[in-house]
């Protein structure tokens, strides 16, 4: 299965294959992914994935700012279907990602792809997952490349709505942005580019349309998962048309 990914990987890479058989290669390469990345089970052969063992006083944010993983730890309770993150046992083998994922957003289909691979060579990314998303009214979401900022990821945010002033609660049902943010910074000739980020939404018939103010917004599910996945200071989004 992970020589099967990598050749539909190269695939899906390739400028010359067609926009129709880059859907049906995404949709293979995600259920694979089910099983491989988000699923418990470890294939040895697999270079995404790795085990620990679980150490004495060991906790799941432990074991992953430990082991240098730029995931959040929550991925790792994800990943091994861990009900309750503090019942950890020693010697317990525990499947890791070490990552780092990162995000391409494309406008005309409302579509964000992950990846896994190098900040700095997207040659050699490896297909994750796509997400549908919702974008800024009036083409307001800005094309352009970003990092995730540092100190930028907040659960269950407070928000200022920049417009009106008007201050949303962490705990209110009515902010707009969701459970989940993430910053976004420009980099290199995008650098302008500040105040963006990727959210939640308690609008969820908005994804598939232009309904934010600028920002990426996903399902509450989804942007759990990205949330997980996406390191600040690390990952590479890039938006394109």
């Amino acid at each position: 299965m992970v020589d099967a990914r990598s050749l539909l990987n190269q695939v899906l890479l390739d400028p010359r294959t067609p926009r129709s058989e880059r859907a049906i290669v995404r949709e293979q390469m995600g259920a694979m992914n089910e099983e491989l990345i988000f699923g418990p089970r470890i294939l040895p052969d697999d270079p995404l994935v790795d085990t620990y063992r679980v150490q004495g006083g060991d906790s799941l944010d432990r074991i992953a700012r430990n082991e240098g993983l730029a995931v959040d730890w929550r991925f790792l309770q994800r990943i091994n279907g861990l009900a309750n993150p503090n019942m950890i046992r020693r010697d317990q083998t525990l499947k890791i990602v070490r990552g780092p994922f990162h995000a391409v957003v494309y406008k005309d289909q409302y579509r964000m792809d992950v990846f896994a691979g190098p900040p700095d060579d997207p040659s050699n990314w490896m297909f994750i997952r796509s997400f549908n998303v919702g974008l800024g009214s009036d083409d307001s979401t800005p094309v352009g490349e970003f990092v995730v900022r540092s100190d930028s990821k907040l659960v269950n945010p407070t928000w200022t709505n920049p417009r009106t002033g008007e201050v949303y609660a962490a705990d209110n049902p009515e902010n707009p942005i969701g459970e989940r943010w993430l910053g976004l910074q420009g980099v290199g000739q995008y650098a302008a580019l500040a105040g963006y980020g990727i959210h939640g939404t308690i609008e969820p018939d908005s994804i598939g349309t232009q309904a934010s103010m600028g920002c990426v917004r996903l399902k509450p599910a989804d942007i759990e998962i990205v949330y997980e996945m996406l390191a600040e200071a690390v990952s590479v989004v890039v938006i394109e048309e």
